[in-house]
């Protein structure tokens, strides 16, 4: 994941370039791979870049297209890179690679603030409009990527992949939300938009918001819908448009310029997962890692018999992490500068202890 961060004075103040740097500096264990700044008038967009696909190679953020006055930071990875290039009429600004910044940026100039309901991938992006004069913030519909803002009205809006960036600016207060605080510990659910933190939100998934000088405006532009429903006239059918799109999303979420990895619990879920990636790998003496949790010396929560059934079906170079041997607050002050809030569930630990191990094998993408 890339880390973006950005600024807009709403009472016209000219920006400012060495705050926002402050913001990059803070994030940059989220993008080893490059930094940059643009700043103009009252607006201030930075980015930070972590390569992953291909494409990413090509990338040059924040992306500027001086004809339609706009100018965009995104974190973002897209799957329907296709459908789009059928869609949309892009000119690559650099050779002949098309990036997702510069698809991004042609879906907002076909279809606008709706863009966002063409996207298919992991994304937050800030497009800073001139024309407008507003500044267009979206998320992708589960969350994937993170997208936390500061508003007070008529003075500032500011923007980051992480609160800690937003923390580090003199002009944001860091009051600690109560009420946030109190249902955590009461074990209510808590609020989409809300952080620890009383003045720093979080865009909700799904959502856009759209900043002028005269207020802010968000919107939700996706939902499942829970009345539609597909027929199909007989098991095999819909086995089969089953696999059909379970393919689809696992296909479309392969392309790395990096070692692809995938979690293995045995399970229903990351099994199937796990055996769709391994076929799809480009090269045949390619193996796919995994990342597992086992616990041998507590058979009865020990999943290490179905990780190994689909590890002795070939071309998977297994990473195993020893539940029973970790410790449940080693490293936890780590995790926490990293996660910034408190958790629910202890395996996250178990999470983070895997990343880890994925990070040491250079895989980007899991």
């Amino acid at each position: 994941m890339s880390g973006i961060a950005g600024a807009y004075y709403l009472d016209s103040r000219p920006a400012d370039q060495e705050g926002l740097g402050r913001m990059l500096a803070v994030l940059a264990h989220r993008g080893p791979d490059g930094a940059a700044i643009w700043c103009e008038g009252a607006v201030c967009l930075g980015h930070r870049m972590l390569h992953t696909t291909p494409e990413s190679y090509h990338e040059h953020q924040p992306l500027i297209h001086p004809e339609a006055d706009l100018v965009l930071t995104a974190d973002v990875r897209l799957d329907n890179r296709d459908e789009l290039l059928r869609q949309l009429v892009v000119r690559p600004r650099r050779g002949s690679i098309i990036t997702d910044a510069e698809l991004i940026l042609a879906s907002y100039m076909r279809w606008g603030t709706a863009c966002p309901e063409h996207l298919l991938g992991d994304f937050a992006f800030a497009i800073w409009d001139a024309r407008a004069q507003h500044l267009f913030c979206a998320r992708d519909p589960f969350g994937v990527r993170s997208f936390l803002y500061y508003h007070l009205p008529g003075r500032l809006f500011a923007f980051a992949s992480e609160i800690k960036a937003l923390r580090c600016r003199s002009d944001i207060p860091c009051d600690v939300n109560e009420l946030k605080v109190a249902g955590y510990l009461v074990g209510q659910p808590l609020n989409a938009n809300t952080t620890f933190y009383e003045h720093i939100l979080r865009l909700p998934p799904a959502h856009s918001l759209t900043v002028t000088s005269n207020g802010l405006r968000m919107w939700q532009y996706w939902s499942p819908d829970p009345s539609r429903q597909i027929r199909f006239d007989s098991d095999r059918a819909y086995e089969e448009a089953f696999r059909e799109v379970f393919d689809g999303a696992v296909a479309c979420r392969m392309p790395s310029a990096y070692p692809v990895g995938t979690t293995l619990s045995g399970g229903l879920g990351s099994s199937p997962i796990a055996c769709l990636a391994r076929q799809r790998l480009v090269h045949d003496d390619e193996r796919l890692p995994t990342f597992s949790v086992i616990f041998e010396s507590v058979p009865e929560s020990n999943d290490r018999p179905y990780i190994d059934a689909v590890v002795e079906q070939g071309g998977i170079e297994p990473h195993f992490v020893h539940g029973d041997h970790e410790s449940m607050l080693a490293g936890l002050d780590d995790l926490l500068w990293f996660l910034e809030e408190p958790f629910h569930s202890p395996h996250l630990i178990f999470s983070w202890r895997f990343y880890r191990i994925a990070q040491q094998q250079g895989v980007r993408v899991m």
